[in-house]
């Protein structure tokens, strides 16, 4: 006579700490290495992905405030668990008035400040903004006429 053990057990984190960095006041986006986090399964795990990019290295350009990253592990047995691991990117010192307004930003599409954009200001609910245009010295005429 054959028996069979049938696994209804999921997957176990081992190791999955939330991670904390603190960057320097008006960094909107840092890169992060997170240390891959251990999964262990009685049968033995089949796969991990995360949902921040898919791979079971969940590194890459977090920005400013906290992000939930999400690991969705199943095993040889098609069981399958989730955890969320925690992500926190803030300054030494809390923002003054809940906002966070860069200094400058550089849209070349390497993924750090590529956008400008004023952290914290959903908790205003009158906002206006305008755009000023400065120009400098050298930009000016050496000559100026009037007519």
């Amino acid at each position: 006579m054959l028996t069979f053990d049938i696994d209804n057990t999921p997957p176990d984190a081992i190791s999955l700490n939330d991670t904390s960095i603190i960057v320097p006041e008006g960094t909107l986006q840092t890169s992060i290495d997170i240390p891959l986090p251990v999964f262990a399964d009685n049968c033995g795990v089949l796969s991990v992905a995360n949902d921040l990019n898919g791979g079971t290295d969940a590194s890459g350009i977090y920005e400013y405030g906290s992000t939930t990253v999400t690991y969705t592990v199943s095993d040889i047995n098609n069981n399958i668990a989730t955890f969320n691991q925690l992500v926190v990117v803030g300054f030494e010192n809390g923002p003054e008035h809940g906002l966070v307004i860069p200094e400058a930003f550089s849209p070349n599409e390497d993924g750090l400040n590529d956008r400008f954009e004023i952290l914290g200001l959903e908790q205003y609910s009158e906002v206006r903004m305008r755009r000023v245009v400065v120009l400098a010295a050298t930009q000016l005429p050496t000559t100026l006429t009037s007519s």
